[in-house]
C-alpha cells in the first residue's frame, strides 16, 4: 500500500479529508450510489485538467494553465471541495498575471488533494 505524501505548504492546514460531505449528502439528496458517480466523474475531469495543467506549464502557457485551473475551481467549489477550489483558484490568479512560478507547488497540491479525494471516495463507498 502507497502513502500519500502531501507537499509541504506553509499556510495551508492539513486537510485530512478534503471532501465536505454533509454538502455532497445535501447536494445528492442523501443518494450516496450518486455521490460516489459525482466523485468519479469529478476524479476523472480533474485528472485530466492536471494532465493539461503540467502541459501548459510546461510550455509556459499561462492562459491554459489558467483555463484548466478554471475548471477545476469550478468543479471542485461545485462538490464542497473547498481546499481543492482555493488552490485551484491561486494557480488561476497566478496564471491570469502571468505567474507561474509556484504553479509546480501547486499542481503538486492539486495532485495530493485529488488522490486524497479519490480515497475518501473509496473508502465511503
Amino acid at each position: 500500500m502507497t502513502t500519500v505524501q502531501e507537499p509541504s505548504h506553509q499556510n495551508d492546514p492539513p486537510s485530512e479529508n478534503p471532501i465536505n460531505w454533509e454538502f455532497l449528502h445535501q447536494l445528492s439528496d442523501g443518494d450516496t450510489e450518486f455521490q460516489m458517480e459525482l466523485l468519479d466523474v469529478f476524479v476523472t475531469d480533474t485528472q485530466s485538467n492536471l494532465d493539461l495543467i503540467k502541459t501548459a506549464i510546461a510550455a509556459q502557457d499561462c492562459r491554459g494553465v489558467e483555463q484548466s485551473a478554471h475548471r477545476i475551481k469550478g468543479a471542485s467549489g461545485s462538490l464542497g471541495i473547498t481546499a481543492m477550489q482555493s488552490v485551484a483558484a491561486t494557480l488561476e490568479d497566478q496564471a491570469r498575471d502571468q505567474q507561474l512560478t509556484d504553479a509546480i507547488e501547486l499542481l503538486s497540491r492539486l495532485e495530493w488533494l485529488l488522490q486524497t479525494v479519490e480515497a475518501a471516495g473509496s473508502l465511503a463507498s
